[in-house]
């Protein structure tokens, strides 16, 4: 079988996806996608992640945008960026169509339309530009490979499976689970000693050329200090106590429900005895320990589930098969198959049409940064006091020191006077050309005010933010105001 068959087969799925992904590229990033492309950004102009730039992801989504971005110059930081996970989405579901395909092709394409919702919807993708959405590629890669018998001999597969695990998790850590999934998948296939050390050889070599490349570069302190130091602080933050927590889940689960139903049926059979393949052992792994990875974080959000696609279309398309054989059959089975396919595939359709954030943005992001990109000049660095990133974006200038969101600056458990004094040293020895005054979103996340503290129940919230504060009203003027936004620039 060649490959157009299997991209037949995945056609349906993808179209779903870069329909909800669409909006995402004609709205623009969400913060988090903002801050890997404005890294990726600075990195091709000379910066260091951890080193010039703060953020608390691994490098693989900075190197890769970096990357890209070296390749197609010429077009738009964002653009880049969707393309990417737009590509990877494509990449993931064609793997699958291709193990997929046999023995029913219709089960596949119906497994692949169950994921594409994970895959595209905002409540998964965030419209593009996430690590998790790149990182499932390599990790999809990797686990369909681990029961392949076309790769021999087995050690050498297994070191490869390895590699690319690696690669996911060099992007996310999210995909941590994957690795446990596919070393699963290597042992129900017959992987002893030898196929185990390959794959955790396969592993180091990515991490051995993660932590050179840190040395060599100076980034290592800096690497320390935030994929360790400010994660702990991080994901000790909102924990399943949060107000939010319900609603999120129940959106994931609606929009996710054609493969969830799906593998739950498979699951159960399962567990009534039912043969289950190596690459099904793999999946169930894959699942459980993603489970207990966000127990032990104690934090939920839509994209962590996106990578778990891959292991719920395996699961879920021999459970498709099974409905498909019973809508030709009579009786209950018959009105309970039509009832099943019908109910989980139309459940995502309302969530989507009512939560999808559309196409538009309302925000003062493009104005402030048309107005930054004439009188700015090129070059020059800003400061944007707030959590909008894309203002660097889209006004093609870096960023004033090592921050380009406000979050580590003002989180309780990391920030400190030593963290703001170093940031007000580098504003000393390099002051920003101009400072926007993004803290009050209309549309996205707002930040500790500028020019005051937020008061909360008539107090106000403690912060270490005064001498910077201090410095823009010693040194900086208000030259302009655009929705709401203040451009400070020097005296």
């Amino acid at each position: 079988m060649t490959i157009l068959p299997a991209l037949a087969i995945a056609a349906p799925a993808a179209a779903i996806v870069l329909f909800l992904l669409g909006q995402g590229l004609l709205r623009g990033p969400t913060l988090d996608a903002s801050v890997f492309a404005q890294i990726a950004e600075q990195m091709r102009a000379g910066s260091v992640p951890y080193r010039d730039v703060f953020d608390h992801k691994p490098p693989g989504i900075y190197l890769a945008e970096a990357a890209v971005g070296s390749l197609l110059p010429w077009v738009d930081p964002w653009p880049r960026a969707w393309a990417i996970t737009a590509a990877a989405a494509g990449g993931t579901l064609a793997m699958l169509a291709y193990r997929l395909r046999s023995p029913s092709r219709p089960a596949a394409v119906l497994a692949l339309i169950a994921v594409a919702p994970v895959l595209g919807a905002h409540a998964f993708a965030q419209g593009g530009g996430y690590t998790e959405s790149l990182a499932v590629l390599p990790a999809t890669a990797g686990f369909l490979l681990a029961t392949s018998t076309r790769v021999a001999p087995p050690a050498l597969r297994a070191g490869i499976c390895g590699v690319l695990l690696a690669l996911a998790v060099a992007t996310s850590l999210h995909l941590a689970p994957a690795g446990l999934g596919t070393l699963a998948a290597l042992v129900a296939m017959g992987a002893r000693t030898r196929g185990v050390t390959a794959f955790l050889f396969g592993g180091s070599l990515v991490a051995g050329g993660v932590v050179a490349w840190l040395a060599v570069t100076g980034a290592m302190p800096g690497a320390i200090e935030q994929l360790i130091d400010y994660n702990r602080a991080y994901t000790i933050g909102p924990t399943f106590d949060q107000p939010v927590l319900p609603a999120t889940v129940i959106v994931v689960a609606a929009m996710a429900a054609p493969a969830v139903a799906a593998a739950a049926l498979r699951v159960i059979g399962l567990a009534r005895g039912r043969h289950a393949e190596p690459i099904e052992i793999g999946a169930l792994v894959w699942i459980a320990a993603a489970g207990v990875v966000v127990a032990l974080q104690r934090q939920f959000f839509g994209h962590y589930v996106l990578p778990l696609a891959t292991p719920l279309a395996i699961l879920a398309a021999p459970a498709l098969r099974l409905l498909l054989d019973h809508l030709s059959s009579s009786g209950l089975r018959r009105v309970g198959a039509y009832a099943m396919l019908g109910a989980s595939f139309a459940l995502p359709i309302p969530f989507v049409a009512v939560l999808e954030p559309g196409p538009v943005r309302t925000d003062p992001v493009a104005a402030v940064a048309a107005s930054l990109s004439v009188t700015i000049p090129a070059g020059d660095a800003i400061f944007v006091w707030g959590n909008e990133p894309y203002v660097y974006l889209l006004a093609q200038r870096p960023s004033a020191g090592r921050f380009v969101y406000l979050f580590p600056l003002t989180h309780p458990r990391f920030a400190t006077p030593a963290l703001i004094a170093r940031h007000l040293s580098d504003w000393e020895e390099d002051p920003p050309a101009a400072i926007v005054d993004a803290s009050n979103h209309p549309t996205a996340v707002s930040a500790h005010p500028l020019l005051g503290r937020w008061v909360w129940e008539g107090e106000p919230v403690a912060d270490h933010l005064d001498p910077l504060r201090t410095f823009v009203r010693d040194h900086y003027r208000a030259a302009d105001t655009i929705k709401g936004w203040t451009i400070y620039v020097p005296r």
